[in-house]
Order: structure tokens, then C-alpha cells, then sequence
């Protein structure tokens, strides 16, 4: 399976022909190690690399791969001290700009920006495997990350409590709010049973979604799996979730069935259980790459990103699909989101006033970076990064925001986590100006619509904004008459419900008190 949010720099597979020991790149294990490195099978190539190391560990382009893969898996400092062996037995002009390269790569993760330009300016012109244009974005990416290093935003990022569990040794991505209740979810590559087995490509195990409470003083309790249906090693990664939980939008990449990565969603029934997850029917998904779904329950809309409209099949864009008689039609690519580097991530908030994306490019300070955007009556701004520590030199790959408008969370591999991807948590009434007048904390409501004899019914409810009519939306009740929605905190709403069947109901409902779920069960007379 891709792993889409570990974005690193390639490093070409060129064999370097020159002559310093007996060692040849050319060598069948040698080979067969470059080739499991290409297969991104990182630590298997090392194993490799190091049994070789006890016979030559004087040879130059030896030193190198074995620096080249600590530094894919982000072991900097084993990384820089194989590429100081490389370089002090170097004899190759060609070997020694790509060990240099490197090295500058490696200054950079380590935050020695300093240094990392001094190693640089030694290769501007480029190198056989980087051409110059990379090394102009890294120059650059480093000048925008000692700028922000020196500019930090006030911001109070702290990673998750550690007594919590959440984040461990493995990777712990895409962190979602639950809508409903005050829990986090997120999904993560540990393992969940003795005898599971590995991914044969990445080495950790299979992906399994979890949640963890979150009691009154904002601590988080240990992580269970959500459900079996596809929560436990399945490989599906949660993106969002709908107002009050009930439907799941969600992403699995299947290889056998070369799906590219699709989306999918499973709803919750009366019971607390899920169904089985369906792949969306509809024009979304194709033969490409499609995942991070993002959904915008206030106006029905669905963000998510996609290969489909890059000629090579390897950049992502931003594309969105609004809800129409219940099915997803062919989406819009957001073109003023959409940009010659790679993005791998979106999230919407529920109402469509800001987003939040992943990108790699020249404006990001090294990998991954989030950018924001506001919506200004249909438009959006201009991407801005959001700044150190929030970002670093590392990825920073995800992010939501709780109901209550203030609790972030974001997904980063940066120096110091507990291994791969950890989870951290900031407040972002600190980053994003308080004067902007965006209404940031949500109000969820949901019960169950049934007649005065206890029927269940699916109807149609309007939800409109008592201050601007304007402000108006639709929603369907299920098969069992359950209905959730959310509105933006701090007004008043009329919810009207119009069935051939009963007599009309209407009724103004208060959603002052931001952060807050309301049960509210309806009940409509017979005609």
C-alpha cells in the first residue's frame, strides 16, 4: 500500500561505475538492495547494506545508500555519520555532489539550516539524479523554514498526553473529531493482534481505526478499536465523519483489485453498529488515486483529493462534489487550490469557511506543510503556510477541529515524537486572528422523526438561518426516521418539515452554546 502522507525526497537509482574497493554497485545483492529500497522496503535493503558494511566499510558509495536509507526512515543522526564516511573516502566528483546533497537534506531535517546552505551552495548547478530545480525548491524551503524558526506563531502546540497511548512507535494518522460525542479518532499502523501480519511493503502492520474519549479536563483515554466491521487491520483510513457520527467517510487503497485508493463510507444503525462499508457509487471514484475525504455536512460537500486530472497520475489536487438526490456527481477541481506541487491532504470545516491542505512545494519549510484559506463569498484566498511550530521541517500531513471551534489536531513526524507519525494538539483561536469574524464552533443536533403512534419516517427537514434566509439547507432522515445535522454557533434556526402524509411541523431551535449536541425526537400527526 502507498503511504501518501510519508512524503520524502527521491533520490535517483543511477549506478555509480567507478573503482575504489572491490565492492561493485553492480553486485547482485547490491542490486537486489536497491531494489527493495525502490520498493520502499527500506529497512530490508539496509539489513543488506550493513552485512556488506563488515567487509568494506571504507567504500564511499556503500556509505551513502546506507546514509540514504537512515534518512528515509528518519534516522538523521546514523544518517549523517554513514555520509561523513562517504565523503572522507570519496573519489568520484559525481558521488561526491549526491553525498553532498544529501548531507544538505540532512542538515535541514536536523533545523542546522546554516549549515545545510553551506552544503548546498557546493551543488547548484545540480547532480545526476537531482537536477537543478530541486536544489533551487530546497534552498528555498529552507530559507521559508529559518524565517519561520525565527517568526514562531503563538501558538501552544503540546503532543497528545503520553499516559494516553495514542501515540507509539508506529504511525498514528488523520485525526477526526467525533461530531457526536466528545471523543478523537484516528487510525494508525500498530498491532492489534499476536499473530497479525505485517505489510509486506511498508513492514508495519495493517491499518486499524481507533477513538479515544476525551473526559472534562481534556485528557484522552486509552484507544479501542472502533469496530470490527472496518476498524481491525482492514487498511481503511478514516477521513470525517457526518454530523452526529453517522455516516463514516473513509479510504482504502486495494491493490489487488488496482483501484488506484477509493472512498467509502459506512453508516451506523440504530444499534451503535456499523454496516458493511460501501465504495461510493459514483463517477468519484476512478482507476486513480482518490482519498482523504473531507465532508462538509452544513452544505452537503465533499472534498476530497485526487491524481485523476495530472497526466503522470502522481500529483494530487483538490476536488469537490455537493450532494444531489443522495449520490455524488462528477466533481469540480478547486483550480485556485490547485498548484504544480503535490497535495495530499484537505480538510473542510463543516460550513465551508476555511481550509486546511497538505502541500510540498517552494512555500513549505521541507516535506509536507499545512496551509490555510478562507472562503470570501465563494473564493478562496491565497493559501498561507501556518507557521512554525505548528509546521516544521518534517511532514505535517492532517488536521480537524473539534466542535467547540478552539481543540486542533494535526498528524507530523517531526524530531522528538514517539516514532513516525504522532498526533499533537493546539488551540487555533491563536493562530487565526480573532478579528476575521468567522464563526468557528458548531452546534449538533439529532433524534428520530415518528408519528404519534410510533411509525418511523423517512422525510425531508429544512434547516434555515432565522437572521439570513438565505442560509439554508436540506436534510434526509433514515429508513428508521434518525436525523442529525449542524449548524454554526451563536443563532437561531428554523427546522420545517413538509409530508404529504402528517401535517407540517415547525419550530425555532436556539444553537447559541458552541460545542454543545442536542437530542431532539420529533413527532408528526397523521392526516
Amino acid at each position: 500500500m502507498k503511504i501518501l502522507f510519508l512524503s520524502l525526497l527521491f533520490f535517483g537509482s543511477a549506478l555509480f561505475l567507478f573503482s575504489q574497493t572491490d565492492l561493485s554497485p553492480s553486485d547482485w545483492k547490491m542490486t537486489q538492495a536497491k531494489l527493495l529500497y525502490e520498493d520502499n522496503k527500506v529497512n530490508d535493503a539496509l539489513i543488506i547494506y550493513l552485512e556488506f558494511h563488515n567487509d568494506y566499510a571504507t567504500n564511499s558509495f556503500l556509505n551513502y545508500r546506507i546514509s540514504l536509507c537512515y534518512y528515509k526512515v528518519g534516522d538523521y543522526n546514523n544518517a549523517i555519520n554513514y555520509c561523513k564516511l562517504a565523503l572522507e573516502n570519496c573519489k568520484d566528483d559525481i558521488l561526491e555532489k549526491e553525498i553532498i546533497y544529501l548531507k544538505a537534506c540532512i542538515y535541514h531535517k536536523l533545523e542546522d539550516f546554516a549549515t545545510a546552505k553551506d552544503f548546498l551552495s557546493k551543488i547548484s548547478a545540480g547532480t545526476a539524479t537531482v537536477d537543478s530545480n530541486q536544489v533551487k525548491i530546497l534552498l528555498k524551503q529552507i530559507n521559508v523554514a529559518e524565517e519561520s524558526y525565527l517568526n514562531p506563531v503563538k501558538c501552544n502546540l503540546m503532543t497528545i498526553d503520553v499516559e494516553s497511548e495514542i501515540n507509539s512507535e508506529f504511525n498514528e494518522i488523520f485525526p477526526v473529531c467525533s461530531r457526536l460525542q466528545n471523543k478523537l479518532y484516528f487510525t494508525s499502523d500498530r498491532q492489534i493482534a499476536e499473530n497479525q501480519e505485517k505489510n509486506a511493503i511498508t513492514n508495519n502492520f495493517p491499518f486499524s481505526i481507533f477513538e479515544s474519549q476525551i473526559d472534562i479536563n481534556n485528557k484522552h483515554g486509552l484507544p479501542v478499536l472502533v469496530d470490527e466491521t472496518f476498524a481491525s487491520g482492514k487498511n481503511y483510513i478514516l477521513g470525517s465523519v457526518s454530523a452526529a457520527d453517522m455516516v463514516y467517510f473513509l479510504y482504502k487503497e486495494t491493490p489487488e483489485k488496482k483501484d488506484g485508493g477509493d472512498l467509502y463510507t459506512d453508516t451506523k444503525d440504530t444499534d451503535e453498529d456499523f454496516t458493511d462499508p460501501e465504495k461510493i457509487e459514483s463517477v468519484l471514484n476512478t482507476k486513480f488515486l482518490e482519498y482523504s475525504p473531507s465532508y462538509d455536512f452544513i452544505n452537503s460537500r465533499l472534498y476530497y483529493v485526487s491524481t485523476w486530472k495530472d497526466l503522470n497520475k502522481s500529483k494530487s489536487s483538490i476536488f469537490m462534489s455537493e450532494l444531489f438526490k443522495n449520490k455524488f456527481p462528477e466533481p469540480d477541481m478547486l483550480k485556485k487550490l490547485s498548484f504544480d506541487n503535490d497535495q495530499s491532504f484537505v480538510y473542510v470545516h463543516p460550513g465551508g469557511d476555511f481550509m486546511v491542505f497538505a502541500m510540498d512545494g517552494e512555500t513549505s519549510m521541507g516535506g509536507y506543510d499545512l496551509f490555510i484559506c478562507f472562503n470570501d463569498n465563494g473564493k478562496w484566498s491565497e493559501p498561507k503556510n501556518m507557521g512554525y511550530p505548528i509546521n516544521s521541517c518534517s511532514d505535517e500531513m492532517q488536521f480537524c477541529l473539534a466542535s467547540d471551534g478552539k481543540t486542533a489536531y494535526i498528524s507530523s513526524n517531526r524530531l522528538g515524537g514517539a516514532g513516525g507519525f504522532d498526533l499533537y494538539t493546539f488551540d487555533i483561536n491563536s493562530v487565526i486572528d480573532e478579528n476575521l469574524g468567522y464563526v468557528l464552533d458548531l452546534v449538533m443536533f439529532y433524534g428520530q422523526i415518528s408519528s404519534e403512534s410510533g411509525v418511523e419516517i423517512q422525510t425531508e427537514m429544512t434547516i434555515t438561518d432565522v437572521a439570513n434566509s438565505k442560509n439554508e439547507f436540506k436534510i434526509s432522515s433514515s429508513a428508521n426516521g434518525f436525523y442529525s445535522f449542524g449548524v454554526k454557533a451563536g443563532g437561531k434556526y428554523k427546522i420545517c418539515i413538509k409530508d404529504k402524509s402528517y401535517g407540517e411541523f415547525s419550530e425555532e431551535i436556539e444553537a447559541t452554546l458552541g460545542g454543545m449536541t442536542f437530542e431532539k425526537d420529533i413527532e408528526l400527526e397523521t392526516k
